[in-house]
This record gives structure tokens, sequence and C-alpha cells, in this order.
């Protein structure tokens, strides 16, 4: 059973994600790393996944938070459409005062990580000996940044990732707000359909575009999350999800599949979603974790947004040596160092700017 997820306990689920994509982002840059079937299925991945931790299986943590941890993204898209549904779902949405608002939500962390992603770039330089002013930072990606912030970023090949790597969710993001006061009219019995439908739209025009040899992932865009967005908002109108064991056992098989098939590929995302809620739950009885991930919670936007560009030089170091264990141990003290930085940066932002508290995503 899956029961309803209280505001808390979406920081709880939250904070979770974060470790997840967090760890990723980290790991995956590392030289023992399988690669993602994040955008696109490749089955080599997989495989590389699996033989890597058989005979290696001191890098298990490394390789596997490599693998999967992107699907902490999964997890959030589904955490938007859960919380904004219990919150609205039987009011009246006006539309341009929720946009302006969550716009508020995302923009204002947004411009402050292009400020310190700006002054990160203009310090490395300068240690590196270039000769560069501090306004030729901004100059010479404005187009990307405006790309992303109109939305359209993710769908330009070759701008999805564009500056910093983790960047790419606000388009993403922006696009369900824009939707999600239409979505939420439909009844559950049409959203399944629409989900339906959207799924088989995805799959017949990602083939198209891969055989094209056009780089534009769907699943960079709102087109390829509907599912868990329409799970999110469905889960929201029912309190509790029975789901027995033999239906958990077959999601689980769907998953594995999903890594070894183009096909199945597709249903990965909603069924290690569900796979997560599940076993996240039990988790949430650990209550040594709760306040640790209910923290995580509350400051997983600044987490998520200045993660990728500070990661840079540690990776850059580890890839020099390629241990283990310091990996491990350098990744732990990155966390930390994130986290103190998103905490200062939330703690300002709701001081400065925000009288109704803005939140994580």
């Amino acid at each position: 059973m899956i029961k309803e997820i209280s505001k808390e306990g979406t920081l709880y689920y939250k904070g979770l994600a974060i470790l997840l994509i967090v760890a990723h982002n980290f790991f995956h840059w590392l030289t023992v790393t399988p690669g993602e079937n994040e955008m696109l299925f490749n089955f080599n991945h997989a495989a590389v996944y699996l033989s890597g931790i058989i005979k290696n299986p001191e890098y298990f943590i490394q390789t596997t938070f490599a693998f999967i941890g992107h699907y902490g993204i999964t997890i959030f898209i589904f955490l938007s459409a859960y919380g904004l549904t219990k919150k609205h779902w039987k009011k009246k949405i006006k539309y341009f005062k929720f946009l302006k608002h969550r716009t508020l939500k995302i923009y204002i962390p947004f411009l402050i990580s292009i400020l310190l992603w700006a002054i990160y770039m203009y310090f490395t330089k300068c240690i590196g000996g270039e000769g560069v002013l501090f306004l030729d930072i901004i100059k010479s990606s404005y187009v990307h940044l405006v790309y992303k912030f109109v939305l359209i970023s993710n769908f330009i090949p070759s701008e999805l990732f564009s500056i910093n790597g983790p960047w790419w969710f606000i388009s993403l993001i922006m696009q369900f707000y824009i939707l999600f006061p239409f979505l939420i009219k439909i009844k559950n019995k049409y959203l399944v359909y629409l989900g339906i439908a959207m799924m088989i739209f995805v799959i017949c025009a990602q083939t198209y575009l891969n055989n094209l040899g056009i780089q534009l992932y769907l699943y960079g865009t709102i087109f390829g999350h509907f599912p868990e967005i329409i799970l999110g908002i469905i889960f929201a109108r029912k309190k509790n999800i029975n789901i027995n064991n033999y239906f958990l056992f077959l999601i689980f098989i769907l998953f594995l599949l999903g890594n070894i098939n183009y096909i199945f590929w597709y249903f990965s995302n909603i069924s290690i979603l569900i796979l997560f809620l599940v076993g996240f739950q039990k988790l949430k009885e650990k209550n040594f974790l709760k306040s640790f991930l209910k923290k995580m919670g509350e400051i997983s936007m600044y987490v998520f947004l200045i993660n990728g560009f500070l990661r840079r030089p540690l990776v850059n170091i580890l890839n020099n040596y390629n241990i283990w264990w310091i990996n491990i141990l350098s990744f732990l003290f990155f966390f930390v160092i994130v986290s103190l930085v998103s905490l200062f940066l939330t703690k300002f932002v709701k001081i400065k700017f925000d009288k109704d508290k803005i939140l994580p995503l």
C-alpha cells in the first residue's frame, strides 16, 4: 500500500530524491561509470553496469548511483504533480496568479544559481591564467540562458545540457506548471487515456527522431514525463493506493525488462517510481532519517541548481586516481559543502524575497 503523503512527507521524499540526483550527477562523471538510460535507451549501459559490479564489486555504490540515480527526477516530477493537486484540487485556480507564483518559486533561485555559476567561472578562469571580465562570462552564454528562460532549450538539439547540465530541468518543470491548471480539471479516467496516448506518441516520435539522427530527447521535455505527472494527480485524489505483492513483483520485472529492451524502457520511469514510493515508505519508518531527509527536502532546490558546476574541480582530480573509497569520501565531502551553501541560500531567499515561503520544487 502507498499511503497518502503529507506535506512533511513530501519533503522527506524530496530529500531522498535529491540524494539520488546529486550522487548520480557526481559519480556518472567519474572514470568507472556504466552510463545511464535517462534520455535514450542503450542496452550496453546495463551490460556494462552488470559486468562492472561483478568484476569490481568495490565500485558498486559508485556505479549504481551513476546508473539509476537519475530517477530522482521522476520522483520530483511526481511529487510536484501530487503536491499541487492536493493543494488546488478542490479550489478554483486563477491561472495567471498561479503561474506568477510558480515562476517566482523557480526563477528567483535560478537567477541566484546563475550568479553563483558566473562567479565560479570567473574565478576558475582567473586562476587558470585567462584574462577575462566578469561580464564576459554572461555574454558568452547569454544565448543559452535565453533559451532556458523562454523554456525552449529542451526542444533544441545540443541545448538540453548547455552551460550546466542539471539546469535542463528548469524548462521541463515550468512547462509542467503551464499545463497543470488544465490537467487538474480532467477526470481520472480520461487522464489515464491521455497518459497512454502520450506514451504512444513519445515512442513513435522518439523512434522517428532517432532514425533521422536528430538529437532531440523527448524525455527532456514535458511530453516524456506525462505518466508520472498523471500518476501524481491520480494518487493525490485518493487517500491510499493498494498494491499487492504480486503486482509489485510484476512492476519490478517490468523495470528490469526496461533496461534490456527498447520498448519496455518507456515504462521504466513509471515502474521504478512505484518501487521507490513503496521502498521509501519503509525507510520513512526509521526515525533517525526523518529530520535529516526533511532538511534536505527543504533545501533541495538549491542543491539541485548548484551541484552541477561545483562538482567539476573535484571530479577532475578524482579521475586522475580512480580509487573507489576516495571517490566515496570525496562525494560525502562534496555533498556536505553543497548542502551548507544551499542551506544558506534557502534562508537568504526566504528573508530577502519571500513573504510566502518559497519552498523547494
